[in-house]
């Protein structure tokens, strides 16, 4: 699941279209993870994202849902397994950079916030 922090959930609320831009950052740090982890020339990872908008209680809560296959597709149609299991910290320096640079060319948060949210810990339950 990629989630992302309350302080910045308001811009996705009113602007829509930045659920896609969402799918599209999950889906190339997802990409770079697995292409690197066959490390075969030429393979395509393969994935399935569902963007939802509501978490508990039905506040919105904007994040995707992706079930990916632990590996990528050669040319041929053949799957290379990855040999080594997911870690969601090392995907998540990357998709919070990817997000954050995102956010600020279209103008709407700044480096202040940027820096902001860069210290702050982040926990895992």
């Amino acid at each position: 699941m990629f989630s992302i922090p309350k302080i910045i959930r308001i811009y996705f609320l009113f602007d829509r279209s930045l659920l896609k831009e969402l799918a599209r950052i999950a889906w190339e740090v997802l990409g770079l993870y697995y292409r690197n982890a066959v490390n075969k020339d030429k393979t395509m990872p393969a994935a399935v994202a569902s963007i939802q908008t509501f978490g508990d209680f039905l506040g919105f809560n904007p994040h995707l849902h992706i079930l990916a296959c632990d590996g990528c597709f050669g040319e041929s149609g053949m799957f290379y397994a990855s040999h080594i299991d997911i870690n969601a910290e090392e995907l998540e320096p990357l998709f919070r950079h990817k997000l954050l640079s995102m956010l600020k060319r279209k103008g709407l948060i700044t480096e202040a916030t940027i820096e902001l949210i860069s210290s702050w810990r982040h926990l895992r339950i």
